[in-house]
């Protein structure tokens, strides 16, 4: 008889209440540490309750321009406090976030915006970009302008059946990240809020109101998610990476952050006294970073596509570890399954297919594409999406991550799929034929 460790894992999510959202999460730490620091930059910080009270005034101006349940905001903004207020304003007011990256031209947050139709930029002034058909809310909590547009939305919305808090339910949508496309556009993953608490509650390692988190990853990246919202769902304090990373987590003494593997080889090792737990994700972990972190640092390496909410796998590594992506989080689901569609026995290589609490809704405006890659569940109830990762399991519990089944590829922890990038190049004047190869980290 086989093992059937060897054949799939299967999700155990029923030990939490399946109705809440990460509001209800924030807002019991709140209630319970209102003085505590929530979000630090510099000089500069909110407690829980500053933050609380913000975010409720930026969601009564959103519900003034129009924001529901469901609809989706962009948020153009470097890391900052005015980030973090802004992401929970949209939540609260029904809405749903889609971030927008500082350093991403202007054709791909054009794109984004017309494929999102979102209702409301929210930016600066030095940050915006030129847009039209759109309401653009500059928030500047410094800025003079402020307290007058808050004043303005108070008398408008103080008497609306929409005034805070909205009605948001386990489907509501909580936010849409861009992912790279084999047509040269990227395509908009949406994640819904039962997704999102889902991944919280099962969420690995550990954080707790005395951690410190460093806020590293572009919002862009779902990585973002695994920093922001475990952190300020447990009372622990967010801290933003300003210049120098290694000398950020000495200096701020940070306790826990996620970083890929790029990343990670900037860092000083002197420098972690105070790190005790690590996720590596994004790229494949090599052996010498692992080696390279004091022993009292706690290494995870973490493995899932944006497509199921963050993480799939996660495992604690050693230095006598051999590398592999691990076992499931209790929430999820996963098969490994070969080109006719049967499960792959005895260590046999396959793709990986995902179910669980964590699958996504679906890509935005991309009806074929979501009906492709997001499947019935042939082996049993719910959805599964097809990851198009290759991988086979690893003496009965763990994964081995073998490759791609197409050309999909890392860069700093960004997909790109190759051939996108060979569509894109051979729309320019000139160009008879292209070939995209990826060398190394480079």
């Amino acid at each position: 008889m086989l093992n059937p460790t060897k054949i799939q894992k299967t999700d155990d999510s029923s030990s939490y209440n399946h109705q809440n959202t990460l509001l209800e999460l924030f807002n019991m730490q709140v209630r319970l540490r209102p003085n505590h620091v929530a979000v630090e930059i510099g000089s500069s910080s909110l407690t829980y309750q500053e933050l609380n009270k913000k975010s409720d005034d930026l969601a009564q101006v959103l519900m003034g321009l129009g924001v529901e349940k469901d609809t989706i905001v962009s948020i153009l903004l470097p890391r900052s406090l005015e980030m973090i207020v802004g992401i929970f304003g949209i939540l609260k007011a029904g809405g749903a976030y889609v971030p927008l990256g500082i350093k991403d031209g202007i054709e791909r947050i054009d794109y984004i915006l017309e494929d999102t139709k979102a209702p409301v930029l929210i930016t600066q002034k030095r940050y915006l970009p030129e847009v039209s058909g759109i309401s653009v809310l500059d928030i500047d909590l410094n800025s003079d302008e402020w307290p007058k547009i808050l004043s303005s939305a108070s008398r408008e919305t103080q008497d609306s059946p929409l005034y805070y808090p909205v009605a948001i339910d386990p489907n509501s949508l909580a936010y849409v990240i861009y992912t790279s496309g084999t047509t040269g556009k990227p395509k908009g993953v949406m994640i819904e809020h039962r997704n999102l608490y889902s991944y919280l509650m099962n969420f690995r390692p550990t954080i707790d109101s005395n951690d410190r988190t460093l806020q590293s990853m572009s919002t862009t990246c779902d990585s973002s998610v695994a920093e922001i919202f475990p952190t300020l769902c447990s009372g622990a304090t967010l801290v933003f990476w300003e210049k120098d990373l290694s000398a950020t987590i000495k200096k701020e003494k940070i306790t826990y952050t996620n970083l890929t593997p790029s990343m990670a080889e900037l860092v000083n090792p002197q420098d972690c006294s105070s790190l005790k737990k690590l996720i590596i994700g994004g790229e494949k972990l090599k052996i010498e970073i692992v080696k390279k972190f004091p022993e009292t640092v706690e290494i995870y390496n973490g493995y899932g596509p944006t497509e199921a909410t963050v993480d799939a796998t996660v495992t604690k590594m050693t230095i006598s570890s051999n590398i592999h992506i691990g076992d499931t989080l209790p929430h999820v689901k996963i098969y490994v399954v070969g080109k006719e569609g049967q499960i792959c026995q005895n260590g046999g290589p396959g793709e990986l297919w995902i179910g669980g609490e964590g699958v996504a809704r679906g890509y935005l405006n991309r009806p074929e594409l979501t009906r492709d890659k997001f499947i019935k569940n042939p082996f049993g109830e719910g959805r599964l999406y097809k990851s198009g990762d290759l991988v086979c399991w690893k003496n009965n519990d763990n994964l081995d991550f073998l490759g791609r089944i197409d050309r999909q590829v890392k860069v700093r922890g960004f997909r790109v799929e190759l051939d996108g990038l060979e569509k894109l190049i051979s729309t320019y004047p000139g160009v008879t034929g292209v070939h995209v190869v990826l060398q190394g980290h480079n």
